[in-house]
């Protein structure tokens, strides 16, 4: 039996092997990114279509201009987290 900062290994060879995958493990560790903070983006955006479907319900069509309110924001968002996460991938 040997000790090693890996655990217990039964012969040398074990150890090595032990040591490596300590090694390894502790590599991944280090390159872990800190968790992401909080994304209060899909907040705003529900409060803004919030705010504008209030708004439109005087307005004659108003589901109609919600409906196309709300398409143009969630596809400008998704192009927005689209280049984002491209702009992320490259860096």
């Amino acid at each position: 039996m040997q000790q090693s900062p890996g655990g217990i290994a039964c012969s040398a060879d074990c150890r090595a092997r032990i040591d490596n995958m300590a090694a390894l493990v502790a590599s991944a560790t280090a390159e872990q990114k800190p968790p992401a903070r909080a994304d209060y983006r899909p907040v705003l955006l529900m409060l803004l279509l919030g705010v504008t479907f209030v708004g439109l319900l005087t307005r004659p069509y108003a589901l109609g201009l919600f409906c196309l309110v709300f398409g143009l924001l969630s596809l400008i968002y998704r192009l927005i987290q689209n280049w984002r996460a491209k702009k992320q991938h490259t860096a």
